[in-house]
């Protein structure tokens, strides 16, 4: 008993743990006894804490699940000792006990006499007395090792999935998320991610569109149906994934949160495009034999295993007069350019046949229908079915009489064209070694001027001296961008410029070249403005080709635009499904005269036009030959006093993903 005349906690426990005697105890009821039996058998464990968090009571039941002797803790705060569980988990728990919070599933494990690792949870509720004055908790405990490992177990599958498997509330702060999504798009873990918002890692503007879509999916709670979205991957890059997001809710009310699944279909959209332009390929090589066979100077024909034609091309009109219709059928030598092949040569051609082998360039000199001697070259190829059966030959035959005739001169005119290739190799060989080794010296320059500039090692006294520094840096700059071209230049000639596609979000290149050409044009009075680029815009591209190209058009419309004016980007697709940037000016134009000039290399604007800014007059010339070795063309349109239109033009083979 205490002073006050009341039991004390021991005494109640005691009571409650111990038969009821009726004689110096306190007698326990029928409906007491009932619930102390319930608790004994059950899973569950009961304790009760004092005002002081102390020990007062602790059910028998946890002595076999934790392996404490429940009598051994009474009178004791609880304690970190002997049980595994974080730091800061633990301060949180000892920081609800201090404010007298609720204890909501806390979580923590502890090895038992076997050595295994055995989970439990604890719930309490703070108690209070008749005053409002808390006098301790009441709580339960239990065993939830089963349920740890099931976690665990499904927690292993899910990151071993090779998918995107996310749950986000309805403030799009990630509650849960897998190792493939975490890892490969976030490019972070699990454990850091968790609890952040998803802007954190995808930017704003991702982040806005995975927003909106979970929003619509909360507002009707309805799972969405698959669809296909863009997504940037922590390399840099952005990847194409199927997606579908479902409402969730815990039975409380309307949908709170939204899993997010999304596999992976890049290398399904790589495969649908290399089949599409498989298929582009083959139509344009049916339209291209066609267009060879029909315009040709030779002809095409096909014999079948008796030597009669089942396919002659129209170029057999310019030598019999003939129409190919006429042939189908015929023997080859009934028809009137078998008729008039001399004998020897006949006779030489069927030993050619009769072998079955391929043959190339057979010489055959034939009687034409206007009576001229024609020297021919028959070359063909035998075909078989799939079981080796022979079934003809295929093969074409072309004049080759002017070239006959003219081989008096033919040698001579080689001799010349091969000088003057040479001669052009070794220029373009001697711009490509002059320009390597003048930027050796130029860089030292550069590097010198720099360090005047800023007079890293003291004043450099005179202020003309400073500025004459700053003069040399400028002008070597202007120096090196003009020897930089001409390499390249000199690399597209030989065919050894390099390049190094990726897939490439349009966005960025555009708004990367629009910021670096920003300053340049302010700087000389003019304003750039890009209309905004739609993001799903993905090409297939050389990034520093491609970016090249933007700067120097931007660069030229700035030169040649006055200052208040200005100058505009804009991206859009065409009917045939390719891409267009252009780049607009309301600039000084260019004249008439000067258009059919202005791809040519070392081809200048006027001073007055450039604003005294003239650079080598490679600028176009680069331009439209980096655009061509992306199967692309640039076009320019333009009027004197009016501006300028520049049109990049990208083919439909290089969009990766389009709106």
């Amino acid at each position: 008993m205490t002073d006050d005349g009341r039991r004390s906690a021991a005494d109640l426990t005691q009571d409650a743990l111990s038969p009821a005697t009726g004689t110096g105890r306190h007698a326990v009821t029928e409906e007491e006894r009932r619930l102390l039996d319930f608790a004994e058998v059950s899973s569950d464990w009961f304790y009760e804490l004092d005002r002081d968090l102390k020990f007062s009571l602790l059910s028998s039941g946890s002595s076999a699940r934790t392996g404490e002797d429940p009598s051994a803790l009474l009178g004791k705060t609880p304690i970190k000792d002997g049980i595994q569980v974080g730091d800061e988990a633990w301060a949180a728990h000892l920081a609800d006990l201090d404010a007298h919070r609720p204890v909501v599933d806390f979580r923590f494990a502890r090895m038992d006499a076997d050595g295994r690792l055995r989970h439990f949870s604890i719930n309490a509720k703070p108690l209070f007395d008749g005053n409002g004055d808390f006098a301790g908790y009441r709580g339960t405990g239990r065993e939830i090792t089963q349920i740890v490992n099931a976690e665990k177990f499904l927690r292993d599958i899910i990151d071993a999935v090779p998918a995107v498997i996310m749950v986000k509330d309805a403030e799009s702060r990630y509650v849960m998320m897998n190792d493939y999504y975490a890892q490969t798009i976030l490019g972070t873990t699990p454990a850091i991610g968790t609890g952040m918002v998803s802007g954190a890692f995808l930017g704003d503007k991702a982040a806005a569109i995975g927003r909106a879509q979970d929003q619509a999916v909360l507002a009707s709670g309805v799972t969405s149906q698959p669809f296909q979205r863009m997504m940037p991957i922590a390399d840099g890059t952005s990847r194409a994934f199927l997606v579908k997001k479902v409402p969730l809710n815990d039975g409380s009310g309307p949908p709170s949160r939204v899993l997010t699944v999304g596999m992976d279909i890049t290398p399904l959209k790589d495969a649908e495009k290399a089949i599409i332009d498989a298929q582009a390929r083959l139509r344009e090589s049916e339209k291209r034999f066609r267009d060879f066979a029909e315009s040709s100077s030779h002809w095409l024909w096909e014999l079948d295993r008796e030597l009669r034609y089942t396919f002659v091309s129209d170029g057999v009109r310019a030598m019999t007069g003939l129409p190919p219709e006429d042939y189908i059928g015929m023997r080859l030598f009934d028809t009137h350019a078998g008729q008039g092949m001399d004998p020897a040569a006949k006779r030489q051609f069927l030993e050619v046949l009769d072998k079955r082998e391929p043959f190339l360039d057979v010489p055959v000199i034939q009687t034409a229908a206007d009576g001229r001697i024609r020297h021919l070259r028959i070359s063909g190829r035998p075909f078989f079915d799939d079981t080796g059966y022979f079934l003809g030959h295929r093969g074409s035959t072309r004049d080759v009489t002017p070239q006959y005739d003219a081989e008096a001169d033919s040698a001579k005119w080689r001799q010349a064209r091969d000088i003057a290739a040479a001669a052009d190799h070794a220029k373009t060989r001697f711009l490509a070694h002059m320009s390597h080794e003048l930027r050796t010296p130029l860089n030292a320059i550069l590097g010198f001027s720099e360090i005047m500039s800023e007079e890293l090692f003291g004043p450099l006294g005179a202020k003309n001296y400073l500025d004459y520094a700053r003069d040399i840096g400028a002008s070597g700059r202007h120096l090196l961008g003009i020897i930089n071209d001409l390499l390249d230049m000199s690399r597209i000639e030989l065919g050894q410029f390099q390049q190094s596609p990726e897939n490439v979000a349009l966005v960025e290149l555009v708004d990367e070249s629009v910021r670096m050409a920003r300053g340049y044009a302010q700087g000389l009075g003019a304003e750039i403005e890009a209309a905004r680029v739609d993001e799903a815009w993905v090409v297939h591209v050389d990034r520093r080709s491609i970016r090249q190209v933007l700067l120097n058009l931007l660069s030229n419309a700035a030169k040649f635009t006055p200052a208040g004016h200005r100058i505009w980007v804009r991206v859009e697709g065409d009917r045939e499904g390719d891409l267009t940037v252009t780049v607009a000016d309301t600039g000084s134009g260019i004249p008439a005269e000067r258009l059919a000039t202005i791809f040519e290399p070392f081809q200048q604007g006027t001073a007055e036009q450039a604003r005294g800014r003239r650079g080598a007059g490679l600028g176009l010339w680069l331009s439209r030959s980096l655009v061509e070795l992306h199967g692309g063309r640039l076009e320019v349109d333009s009027r004197e006093g009016e501006g300028t239109t520049a049109i990049v033009t990208l083919p439909a083979s290089r969009i990766v993903a389009r709106p």
